[in-house]
Order: C-alpha cells, then structure tokens, then sequence
C-alpha cells in the first residue's frame, strides 16, 4: 500500500522551515483562500500564476520535489476519472471526429485538474507545516469573537484537534494492516479476502483509539498531539505581516480581475 507511504495531504511533518516557524493563524487564513481561489478562477493566465505561488511556497517548506510529486501521484485515479468524466460528457466540439469525445471537455478535464492539483498542495502546505495543535489553536484564536456570541469555539477547537490527531492513527492502523497481509497469495480474489478479514478488526481498533483519544480530552489529559512540536525560532511579527501581504495579493488580484466587471 504505498500510498500510505505517499499521502501528504493530512500528514505533520516537523521541521523549521520558513513556513513551519510562519505565523499559524496567518497561515489558517491564507491557506483556505488560496484554495478557495484555485477554484474560483478559470483562466490559464491566473491558474499560472497561482501555479508560481505554489511553487514558491512549496520551495519555503523544505520538503524535496520528489515528496510533492509523489504526493500528487497518490491521486493519478482520480485526476484520470475526472478526465475521462469530462471527456465523455461534456458538450462542445468532437475529439477526432469521434462523437462520445469532447474537445471542450478534454480542456475542462485538464483545467479542473490543475484545479484539483492546486488545491491538494495548498492545503497539504497547512497539514504539513502546522502541527494540529497549532491548528486547533489557531482555530479558537481566530474564531475568538465568536465566543460573544456563546458559541462554543473551544469545543469546536477540541474536536479539529481531535480529528486531526485521527489521521495519523488511521495511516498507522492502515500500515499495520498492511504489514499483517505482507507474504500472503496476491491476487484479486485473495485480496477481497484479506480485506475482509481484516476490515472488521481495523474499525474496532479505529473505534477504540477515537474513544481514548476523546476520554483524554475530557479528563483534561493531554493528547500526543499537543505536545507540540514547534519550531525553535519563530519568525518576526512584521515579517510574518509582510510575507502573508504578499502572499495575499495574488489571489486577491486574481480574484478582483473575476468580479471586475467587463467593458461593453
């Protein structure tokens, strides 16, 4: 399963890195909006370059290429079926002269990948840069003015700490899972087999793990997770401002190009 091995979307990653010691609400904000943006916008021009700023990016989190291409590729599946989605039922112009293929989808298929691939490393620059915990205090910190309201931030912040933590031991269980079919027949119908063999213990685990993982949190006792992790330096109040300013123009600039309204 080497997908496992692969997955960076959902994974921490310690480090001190330029974007491990960026500012972790700043980083909670910018994150979603960038995002949100690689949807948003349309045109090759502003998908290049939120391209360039994802690269910039990925190049401040101190991980190798390899890990960024490798963790698109656990995704090739469904980039293709989405392709191929595309392909075959959009309307527009024919592909060869063949009536079920789509030119125009073929282009939306390629687009609404980029879209998709955009969207995987912006948000696995979060996960994998920001411990949970972090991320669970960035959340009640942001989410402050709320509590005015009577909302209740800091169990909404307990339970993003709590799924965050349920990641890492689900990719655990999974490798477990794996090593325990390791040696076994190959084969279709012997891997239906071992799956379902193995399906019904995996959840049991899973469930008894979420269930002390949730106990200890409401005994007070701390998690794994907030044992934070953090790096040693952190970086400058102006600098943390200055480098989410200018990260924050390209897709406020993108953005504002699509609301503007056209000339007649």
């Amino acid at each position: 399963m080497p997908i496992l091995d692969d997955l960076i979307l959902g994974r921490f990653e310690p480090g001190e890195s330029l974007l491990h010691r960026f500012d972790a609400p700043l980083k909670l904000i910018l994150m979603p909006v960038l995002v949100i943006c690689s949807f948003a916008v349309t045109r090759p021009a502003a998908l290049t370059a939120l391209s360039a700023l994802a690269l910039i990016l990925a190049a401040c989190s101190g991980y190798p290429w390899r890990t960024w291409w490798r963790g698109l590729l656990v995704f090739r599946w469904l980039f293709l079926f989405t392709l191929l989605l595309h392909l075959c039922f959009s309307p527009g112009r024919t592909l060869f002269g063949v009536a079920f293929l789509s030119f125009d989808g073929l282009l939306q298929g390629l687009r609404v990948i980029w879209q998709l691939s955009l969207a995987v490393v912006f948000s696995s620059l979060l996960t994998l840069t920001t411990s949970p915990a972090r991320i669970a205090r960035a959340f009640i910190t942001l989410a402050a003015p709320l509590q005015k309201l009577r909302l209740p931030v800091a169990r909404a912040g307990e339970f993003i700490l709590l799924t965050l933590h349920f990641l890492p031991l689900l990719r655990e269980e999974l490798i477990v899972a794996r090593t325990v079919g390791a040696g076994q027949p190959a084969g279709v119908a012997a891997s239906v087999r071992r799956l379902r063999e193995n399906l019904g213990p995996l959840l049991l685990r899973l469930v008894d793990r979420a269930e002390e993982m949730a106990l200890a949190l409401a005994q007070g006792h701390a998690l794994p997770a907030i044992v934070d992790p953090a790096p040693k330096r952190s970086l400058s109040s102006w600098l943390n401002w200055t480098l989410f300013g200018a990260a924050m123009l390209v897709p406020v600039f993108l953005i504002g190009l699509r609301l503007w309204p056209t000339s007649a």
